[in-house]
C-alpha cells in the first residue's frame, strides 16, 4: 500500500463508528483489498479477462502519477499515487460487461472505488490516446471525494456526495425521487483542460519519439489543419492521427472547455492585479477539484458575471449543445453585468 492516500470525507447520519469502518475499507482499496471495492460481477469479469500491462503502459502510469502529484502539490494538497494494480486493462467484450449503462466505450473511472478500467482492444491501437486518457481518469480519482453513509432502518446506504467539483443530490432528495447532479460539465472541463496541457509532457517521452517526429512533420501538420477546419475546432485540438489507418481524435469536452476558458479569460481581465495570467485563474478551479471547496471560484465567477452566474455555469452538463447554450448565456449575462456596473 502507498504511504499516502486520500482523506475520504464521510458524511450522513450513520454512526461515527460505521463511518470510520467505511473510511478504512476505502483506504484498503489502495492495497491487496482493491478488488473488494467492485461488485461480484465486475470482479468475476476482471479475474477472467484482465490483461497484463506492457512495460510501456506501466511507464505511462508512472508519469501520470508524477504529473498529477505535481498538480496536487501546487494546489496545496498532499499527493498520493494510484497503484498500478488499480488500473485494469481488459478486452473490449469484457469492458462492455463491466462499464455502467451509458458510460464511455473506452475508459471509465470508479472514483469511490479508486479503480479505472480501460478497453485495451481500443487503446493498444492508440497508445498516445491511452496516455492522455489515463491522465484524465487519474485526475478524477485524485479529486476530492465525499461519501454519504446513511442509516435507513437497520441498513446502511452509501452514495457519492461530491467528486471533484461535482455535487450530487442528498440522501433525502434521492429517496424522494429527486436524484440529480450539478457541476458535471465544469468538472469535465477542468480535468479536460489539464489533460490537454499534459499532452505536451507525454509527447516528450522517449517512447514516443518516432511518433512525435511523424506527428510534427509538415505532412501531418497540414492534415491536422484540414481536420480542424472540417470539425470547426482549433488544430491543436487534434492530438492523434494513426499512421496506418484513418483513426484520429481530439481532446474531449471541447465545448465545455470553451466555456471554462471564456470564464477564466473574463475573470483574468477583471482581476489582472491578482491573476497575472489565465493559468493562475485556471489553477483556482483545479484547486477546487482537489479540495472540494467551491466558495472562492464561485465568488470569482459571480464578481465577474453577476449574481446567480455560478449556478448557470454549474447547470452545464456534458452534452455539446448544452455547453454551446451555456457559453451564449454566460456572454449575455457578462454583457449585462458590465453595462450595469457602468451605470452604477
Amino acid at each position: 500500500m502507498p504511504e499516502n492516500f486520500p482523506d475520504f470525507r464521510i458524511i450522513g447520519n450513520a454512526p461515527e463508528t460505521e463511518k470510520e469502518d467505511l473510511r478504512k475499507e476505502m483506504v484498503g482499496y489502495f492495497g491487496e483489498h482493491h478488488l473488494d471495492s467492485l461488485t461480484e460481477g465486475q470482479r468475476q469479469q476482471l479475474e477472467k479477462g484482465e490483461l497484463v500491462k506492457t512495460p510501456k503502459e506501466e511507464e505511462i502510469i508512472d508519469l501520470v502519477n508524477q504529473k498529477t502529484n505535481e498538480l496536487m502539490r501546487q494546489s496545496g494538497v498532499e499527493p498520493f499515487d494510484v497503484p498500478k494494480n488499480n488500473y485494469h486493462f481488459v478486452p473490449k467484450d469484457v469492458y462492455l460487461k463491466i462499464k455502467p449503462p451509458g458510460a464511455p466505450g473506452a475508459a471509465i473511472s470508479f472514483d469511490r472505488h479508486q479503480a479505472a478500467v480501460f478497453n485495451a482492444t481500443y487503446f493498444r491501437k492508440s497508445i498516445l490516446e491511452f496516455a492522455t486518457t489515463i491522465f484524465h481518469e487519474t485526475l478524477h480519482l485524485k479529486s476530492h471525494q465525499a461519501i454519504q453513509l446513511n442509516k435507513v432502518g437497520r441498513d446502511l446506504e452509501i452514495a457519492t456526495s461530491r467528486s471533484g467539483v461535482k455535487v450530487y443530490s442528498s440522501h433525502k432528495q434521492n429517496i424522494e425521487g429527486d436524484s440529480h447532479g450539478h457541476l458535471d460539465g465544469l468538472d469535465e472541463a477542468i480535468v479536460g483542460e489539464y489533460e490537454k496541457k499534459f499532452f505536451n509532457d507525454v509527447l516528450q517521452m522517449p517512447i514516443f519519439k518516432d511518433y512525435r517526429d511523424w506527428f510534427l512533420s509538415e505532412e501531418v501538420v497540414k492534415e491536422r489543419k484540414l481536420i480542424a477546419k472540417e470539425r470547426r475546432i482549433n488544430e491543436d485540438e487534434i492530438f492523434w492521427k494513426s499512421k496506418d489507418s484513418d483513426h484520429k481524435c481530439g481532446f474531449p469536452y471541447f465545448y465545455q472547455r470553451q466555456v471554462l476558458n471564456y470564464v477564466v479569460s473574463e475573470i483574468q481581465n477583471d482581476f489582472s492585479k491578482d491573476y497575472v495570467s489565465k493559468d493562475k485563474v485556471l489553477a483556482e478551479f483545479l484547486q477546487a477539484c482537489f479540495t472540494g471547496r467551491l466558495m472562492k471560484v464561485a465568488h470569482l465567477v459571480e464578481d465577474t458575471f453577476g449574481e446567480g452566474s455560478f449556478r448557470v455555469l454549474g447547470d452545464m452538463d456534458v452534452g455539446d449543445q448544452d455547453a454551446i447554450r451555456t457559453k451564449e448565456h454566460m456572454r449575455i449575462i457578462r454583457s449585462r453585468f458590465k453595462r450595469k456596473n457602468k451605470t452604477d
